[in-house]
């Protein structure tokens, strides 16, 4: 469907062509995902065809439950907040984007940013991550990454940072921002990239890197995934190391899932025998 919008120019996307998208990667006919979203299999192909609008809220929570994605995969849009804790959270966005903009392209000096206990900032940081408090964890990590940023000599600071840009992904992505939540995850693997001899914080940054990619992008995802299960595989009795190759396989299985089939380049190779 192509039609004209007076501002937007030609539209070529429509929210039913991504319902029928994420129902074929999730194997489901239309009677199945009626019947899961509570709605009729006719309505669902008035919807995919663009026939029917699905301009209710409601019916869109609906679909995104039944279809396992997010508000934002399935509409396209960031997360329209209906909460508190969410608008509160949207009002550091800014601030957050032009940090990763900072380290992306050139850091300023960060004395202005200056924390005087990162270790105690880093704990609260992960308390926030872990108990999903994006609005009070984005009000801190601005600031943090502008720090952590201008200490790129310090091997415990650059730790740090693919941590915070790895916490940074996923409350942006959480919040349906998905072109910052690609962002902090590029300077997460940027970060990583650079602890050569610590092959779990690669792991990480690659597990943010897939988690972020576009589904548009098909096979990619769980092409990184196993490329990224083979390289920590000789690593894996390290504990860091086991754990973020476990979350990987995690992924690789989802992925696996949603595309309908096993890929080859996604199962991890048996480390060689000397």
């Amino acid at each position: 469907m192509v039609a004209d919008g007076p501002d937007r120019g030609p539209v070529l996307d429509h929210i039913g062509v991504r319902v029928r998208r994420w129902r074929l990667k999730r194997n489901l006919s239309q009677r199945v995902l009626a019947g899961l979203a509570g709605l009729s299999q006719g309505y669902i192909a008035q919807i995919e065809t663009g026939i029917a609008p699905l301009d209710k809220r409601s019916t869109q929570l609906a679909l995104a439950r039944a279809l396992q994605v997010s508000l934002a995969d399935l509409t396209g849009q960031p997360y329209d907040p209906t909460s508190l804790e969410h608008t509160s959270a949207a009002r550091h966005l800014p601030s957050l984007r032009a940090a990763l903009a900072e380290l992306a392209f050139g850091t300023v000096n960060p004395a202005h940013n200056a924390i005087t206990d990162h270790a105690e900032t880093m704990d609260e940081v992960a308390r926030l991550h872990n108990a999903c408090r994006y609005d009070d964890l984005l009000a801190r990590l601005p600031n943090l990454i502008l720090a952590l940023g201008g200490r790129r000599d310090d091997p415990a600071a650059k730790r740090r940072l693919v941590w915070v840009t790895y916490a940074a992904t996923f409350a942006t992505k959480y919040l349906g921002h998905a072109d910052l939540a690609l962002l902090a995850a590029q300077q997460c693997q940027a970060a990583a990239a650079q602890l050569d001899d610590e092959p779990q914080w690669r792991g990480l940054a690659e597990f943010a890197i897939v988690h972020t990619l576009p589904s548009e992008t098909r096979a990619l995802p769980l092409h990184r995934v196993g490329q990224a299960i083979d390289r920590l595989a000789a690593a894996t009795g390290q504990p860091q190391a086991g754990q973020v190759y476990g979350m990987l396989h995690l992924s690789a299985a989802m992925l696996s899932a949603v595309g309908g089939r096993r890929r080859r380049d996604a199962q991890p190779r048996a480390p060689a025998r000397g």
